[in-house]
């Protein structure tokens, strides 16, 4: 094939090429300067952001007929050969498919020969990663004390699976992703060369989906090239991507913004029977409402300065129509609504029932009553329950697990949570000035407490049902968990005891400190009163008559 794509034709050929990776290039042409170039280096960051054209360059800087030199002058034979692929002195090895000790032997074996067209090998071994442990054990001290006429280059996505004796003897250099502009700006250049005619906001468009990938930014550049012709548009770089075009996003805004059910309905329902993926809708919905909490509260600037003038003035003017504790609630809903899509069996449904709760979420929900576990809203309950049944009892005690979700899978309680009284039979008013804070105080208002819980944190509920208020001291209110560890931790981390600490400065209408601690559990049955089996239920009773023993569980 004649025709050779964007990221090969424009891939770096000098260090000042190289965009976005300053930290490296200079730290690079220095060492070339003064002659203090390492034997190993480690290229470690994500794809697309120039590791195997550093160490390219680098071979080329070495053998350059004027080198070892920072600039290498791209023109005498060396460099020619180098930047062509064909050099004796350059070795690429795809360490994901020689990755055994029996390759590395080789390479050990072949390391001991001086180049026949340069003045150092170079060894680029891409994805090195991918190295057996028995293979980077027998590559230790070549690695370390390679002759004086080699060089290795390490490039790896995941350096985290590099052994620390391989890292030890490496130089690292940890490549970042491009940012938006810098990729704007080297697509303006490729884009001048090949006398495309791209818009501003396509650029933007192509910058953004690349996600600090410049070579993904060249090679989405090349396929909308292929769609669109010479000309290319933000239209075009949404219909190629299937992401969408900056009017629909704002589209979304408004309907958020004027809680438009019928007009936010249309919307979803015009993009799913276009074909859009429902992910995408998501992740583009997401990053949507997070610029417009940035811009609401003005942070951020770089991020926002990355947009064009037109976008981030009509993104400035729209936020402002929200309030910023409005928007983190967008966000976070449609960060859940992007966690749930990977398992949900009715992306439509759930897409739908997501803008319903941003739009209508003022209207009340109807709870789910049960027995055994607290009231919460609807769809909250109906996890729990899942959680509840599918999952069995987790005790918090002695369990040091630690998860990300801990807030939202709430352990199953070991004994019947207490019935949360109805938020009319609660005292409303809060203490009078003067009026002493006491523990009855706290215990009257404990059911007002809840509700507002409930309504505003729903998983946040589901730890509290285990704990009740045991002393006041000072302003200090004490809370005590009865065996449940875990829930006690979760209550404890800092941005959690600020929502209960902000609740009840609400509801007893001053300031308090939220303290919590580990209660004792309830008194085992073994040092209980024996149970009247016939108190019990006939297929209880009928249970402990066949199995005899202690009732007592090894929890």
């Amino acid at each position: 094939m004649s025709y050779v794509c964007l990221f090969r034709l424009y891939r770096p050929t000098r260090f000042e090429d190289v965009f976005g990776q300053e930290h490296v290039t200079r730290t690079l042409q220095n060492a070339l300067r003064t002659g203090r170039t390492a034997q190993a280096y480690l290229f470690t960051g994500p794809r697309g952001v120039g590791k195997t054209s550093v160490a390219r360059i680098l071979a080329k800087a070495l053998n350059c007929d004027a080198g070892p030199t920072p600039e290498p002058c791209g023109e005498c034979e060396s460099c020619r050969r180098i930047a062509a692929g064909n050099s004796l002195s350059v070795i690429e090895i795809d360490a994901a498919s020689h990755r055994s000790i029996d390759d590395i032997r080789s390479l050990r074996e072949d390391v001991q020969f001086s180049p026949t067209d340069g003045r150092i090998k170079v060894y680029i071994l891409d994805e090195a990663h991918q190295i057996t442990g028995p293979a980077f054990e027998a590559f230790l001290k070549t690695l370390e004390e390679p002759p004086a006429h080699a060089m290795f280059v390490l490039a790896t996505t995941e350096p985290q699976k590099i052994p620390a004796t391989i890292l030890s003897r490496c130089q690292r250099f940890d490549f970042r992703r491009v940012a938006v502009e810098a990729i704007v700006a080297r697509l303006r250049q490729v884009t001048g060369a090949e006398s495309l005619n791209v818009d501003e906001p396509a650029l933007y468009a192509v910058a953004r989906a690349a996600d600090g990938g410049l070579r993904d930014a060249l090679s989405v550049l090349d396929q909308i090239v292929a769609f669109s012709g010479a000309t290319v548009t933000a239209q075009d770089v949404a219909e190629v991507l299937g992401s969408l075009s900056a009017e629909v996003r704002f589209a979304l805004g408004e309907v958020l913004l004027d809680r438009d059910v019928p007009r936010a309905l249309d919307w979803l329902a015009e993009l799913l029977d276009a074909g859009r993926d429902a992910r995408q809708i998501v992740a583009e919905a997401l990053a949507h409402c997070r610029l417009l909490l940035l811009a609401r509260l003005r942070c951020a600037p770089d991020e926002l300065k990355a947009l064009p003038d037109d976008l981030r003035r009509r993104l400035e003017a729209q936020a402002e129509g929200f309030e910023p504790d409005r928007l983190m609630q967008v966000v976070d809903a449609w960060a859940a609504c992007d966690k749930q899509l990977r398992w949900h069996p009715q992306p439509r449904i759930l897409l739908e029932v997501t803008l319903l709760d941003l739009l209508l979420e003022t209207r009340p929900r109807p709870a789910v009553s049960d027995p055994g576990t607290p009231s919460l809203p609807g769809r909250e309950q109906g996890e729990v329950q899942t959680r509840q049944s599918g999952t069995g009892p987790h005790s918090g005690r002695g369990n040091e697990r630690e998860s990300e979700d801990a807030l939202e899978a709430a352990p199953a309680p070991r004994r019947p949570a207490r019935a949360v009284p109805k938020p009319e039979e609660t005292p409303e008013q809060p203490l009078a000035d003067g009026e002493p804070l006491t523990l009855e105080a706290v215990r009257e208002r404990m059911p007002r407490f809840l509700s507002l819980i409930r309504e505003g944190w729903p998983p946040l509920m589901a730890h509290l049902v285990h704990a009740e208020p045991l002393a006041v001291e000072g302003d200090e209110v004490v809370f005590g968990f009865h065996g449940w560890e875990a829930s006690l931790n979760i209550c404890q981390q800092a941005e959690r005891r600020k929502i209960l600490e902000e609740t009840w400065r609400r509801v007893l209408g001053r300031p308090v400190v939220f303290k919590g601690m580990l209660a004792e559990a309830p008194r085992p049955a073994a040092e209980a009163p024996a149970a009247d089996v016939s108190d019990l239920g006939e297929a209880v009773s009928l249970a402990m008559q066949t199995f005899p023993g202690s009732r007592e569980i090894d929890g």
